[in-house]
């Protein structure tokens, strides 16, 4: 159950719906203005969007109340402003998610940008969304995007001088995880029974990986 403390030292879990976001959408917003320059800083309208729809897909990680680490993702068709989604052949598919963002703050970094986004592929893939799509920076964002690697996602799009800054790599690697896999590439092919269980079992193995990054 994703709802419960998943660090017990420290950090707490809350899985956002449409009814608790307007509670944390303050903190949410501060915390892109906080950390990224401004041509990768997420919108307000794009984080209400994912609430506005009934499928969001939304994480946090407080410490103290404070929002440290977050995932955030709602289905693809919500988003047709954002740079790549209008060129996107699965724009209108409702089993794909687009991922607004993930953010960790500088001093809790250390593998907890992974995990978070490894929870969230968990998430979408139990709720039964087929993909996740999303952006990165070139090289910029060369942590998310071998986050991203490791999940099986794979470039969709190549978007050159997408950035509308004078910075260095202003390309976006705009890409697609896929969230089913047949059994052609999996060494067995679990039941939803199986996969539940996993899915308990995940606040174990990131609360273990975590205690590990830190000791």
């Amino acid at each position: 159950e994703f709802r419960r403390v998943l660090f017990r030292s420290e950090l707490e879990t809350i899985i956002l719906n449409p009814g608790s976001y307007p509670v944390y959408r303050d903190q949410v917003l501060s915390l892109q203005t906080d950390i990224y320059e401004p041509a990768r800083q997420t919108s307000a309208e794009e984080f209400d969007a994912i609430f506005q729809s009934a499928q969001p897909v939304a994480l946090l990680l407080l410490a103290e109340g404070r929002i440290v680490g977050m995932g955030l993702a709602g289905p693809i068709s919500q988003f047709p402003q954002v740079r790549g989604v209008a060129s996107d052949p699965f724009r209108t598919d409702s089993g794909t998610l687009y991922m607004v963002d993930v953010t960790v703050r500088e001093e809790y970094r250390g593998g907890l940008g992974k995990l978070i986004k490894q929870a969230i592929t968990l998430l979408a893939q139990q709720r039964g969304f087929r993909a996740i799509h999303g952006r990165n920076r070139d090289r910029l964002a060369r942590g998310m995007w071998s986050i991203n690697l490791s999940l099986g996602s794979f470039e969709l799009q190549h978007l050159v001088d997408d950035y509308p800054d004078e910075g260095e790599f202003r390309d976006c690697l705009y890409y697609r995880c896929p969230l089913q896999w047949t059994s052609a590439n999996m060494a067995s092919d679990p039941t939803r029974s199986e996969r539940e269980q996993r899915l308990v079992q995940l606040p174990e193995i990131i609360h273990g990986s975590w205690a590990d990054r830190k000791s």
